[in-house]
């Protein structure tokens, strides 16, 4: 019978931990998102092989840099290694390109007041087919801890872009070439 009722309290704690409609713990308008180019002699891009720049794909080394301008903390779910899962583009021509990742899982990621998170990567765009776009900005799918609260529910989020609560929208970046 203990073991019964253990089950039923697991159970119903386990279905109050995922996904709610709670207030998130960050408002959106203090998290900030932004990018800029950056050269590719760059150290971060030291070990980074890049595939994509061929004769029909233009890249683009970018910073991506996410800073908490709240006057508290901030806690987000993000993949750990393939971050860029977290990343959309203001237009289908342009993608950041993926780079090898091992031991690769979501996590939550803590910022400090007015600390920031950097990380890079490559822009990459089709130079014939999408030749008049010369323009974009990246949107970081914001999963608030207070919101989804275990690895599973971050699957389901991340994988259904109906259930995305809050989209971070960088500054603007010209891509000229």
């Amino acid at each position: 019978m203990k073991l019964k009722l253990h089950y039923i309290y697991f159970t119903v704690l386990l279905l109050f931990s995922s996904c709610t409609n709670n207030k998130p713990s960050t408002p959106q308008s203090d998290v900030r998102l932004s990018i800029e180019l950056v050269s590719k002699t760059d150290s971060a891009f030291r070990y980074q092989r890049i595939y994509w720049d061929t004769i029909e794909n233009s890249t683009y080394p970018i910073k991506v840099t996410i800073t908490n301008k709240s006057d508290s903390g901030a806690a987000f779910w993000m993949m750990n290694c393939s971050w860029w899962e977290n990343i959309i583009t203001s237009n289908n021509c342009i993608h950041i390109s993926e780079t090898p990742c091992f031991k690769n899982s979501p996590s939550v990621f803590r910022l400090k007041k007015g600390e920031t998170l950097e990380r890079y990567a490559y822009l990459v765009k089709n130079k014939e087919a999408y030749s008049k776009i010369d323009e974009t900005r990246l949107g970081l799918i914001f999963i608030d801890t207070t919101i989804c609260s275990g690895m599973n529910v971050y699957d389901t989020i991340i994988g259904d872009k109906s259930k995305y609560d809050r989209i971070i929208w960088s500054n603007s970046l010209m891509l000229n070439r």
